[in-house]
């Protein structure tokens, strides 16, 4: 009983911490987007 609660306890905290890293890396993605097109506006619309 209790080595069954202990797996779904362990899936459980697995599901979380994924979800966590897919927000993270979301996060991080919109953080690198908005960088770049500040980027692009602080030079005038030079586009690379």
């Amino acid at each position: 009983m209790f080595s069954k609660q202990l797996a779904a306890r362990k899936a459980e905290v697995k599901c979380i911490q994924t979800a966590a890293i897919s927000v993270r890396t979301t996060v991080q993605q919109q953080t690198n987007d908005l960088l770049q097109a500040l980027q692009i506006y602080k030079t005038g619309y030079d586009l690379p």
